[in-house]
C-alpha cells in the first residue's frame, strides 16, 4: 500500500526546503517519495544535502558551523513565518536522524527562526523527547508505532514483557527489532 508522505504536512505549504542527510538509504529513500509527489502536486521545494559529520556536536559559536551548515541556515531563512505574506511561508523538512534533527533545531533556535519544522519517525524516541525538549516543541512528524494502538495478541504480550523488564514503554526502534525478529522466526519454520 502506497501512503502519501506529504499527509503528514500541512496542506496549505506551497513550497519546501527538504534538509537531506546524504549516503542514507532511509533519508534518500524518503527523499525519492516525497520528491516525486511534490512535483505531482506542483509544490516548489528545495532540496540540501548535508554529510552527517557536519552535525555531530552543537558549536558553543555559530561561526564554527560547517560552511554547508551555514549555507542551509541562510536557505532557511527563506523560509521561515512571514505574517504579511502567507503564499511565501514555506515548511522546513528535515530528513535525519534524531541527533542531526535536534543539532538543526538548536541551530534555528540560535538564529531565532520561527518556521514549521517537519521531520521523521527518527524522532519518535524517548531520549530524542528528553534531549531535545527545549528545541522541539511544534515539530511535526508520523508516529509509526503507538504501544496502546496494538491488535496483535503477541505484541501486546511483548509489550508487557518489554515494560516489566526495561520499566519503559518499547519506542519505534525496539517495535522495529521485535518485527524483525519475529518474521526471521516464521520464516525459519516449515511450510505445511
Amino acid at each position: 500500500v502506497r501512503t502519501s508522505r506529504w499527509k503528514f504536512i500541512k496542506r496549505s505549504y506551497k513550497r519546501a526546503l527538504v534538509i537531506i542527510r546524504k549516503n542514507n538509504a532511509f533519508t534518500e529513500g524518503f527523499w525519492r517519495a516525497l520528491g516525486k509527489e511534490f512535483m505531482e502536486k506542483n509544490i516548489e521545494y528545495q532540496p540540501v544535502r548535508f554529510e552527517g559529520e557536519y552535525v555531530t556536536d552543537f558549536p558553543d559559536d555559530p561561526e564554527k558551523y560547517h560552511p554547508k551548515v551555514k549555507a542551509i541556515l541562510k536557505a532557511a531563512v527563506n523560509y521561515q513565518k512571514i505574517s504579511d505574506d502567507p503564499n511565501k511561508e514555506g515548511a522546513i523538512i528535515i530528513l535525519g536522524f534524531a541527533h542531526e534533527v535536534e543539532f538543526f533545531l538548536r541551530a534555528f533556535k540560535e538564529m531565532n527562526l520561527e518556521a514549521q519544522i517537519y521531520t521523521t519517525s527518527a524522532v519518535d524516541t524517548k531520549e530524542f523527547m528528553e534531549n531535545a525538549a527545549d528545541v522541539a516543541e511544534g515539530i511535526v512528524f508520523p508516529k509509526m508505532f503507538d504501544q496502546h494502538s496494538v491488535e496483535s495478541d503477541l505484541a501486546s504480550k511483548f509489550i508487557f514483557n518489554y515494560y516489566e523488564k526495561k520499566k519503559r514503554n518499547p519506542d519505534l526502534f525496539v517495535a522495529y527489532g521485535y518485527d524483525a525478529a519475529f518474521w526471521m522466526q516464521v520464516d525459519r519454520e516449515p511450510n505445511p
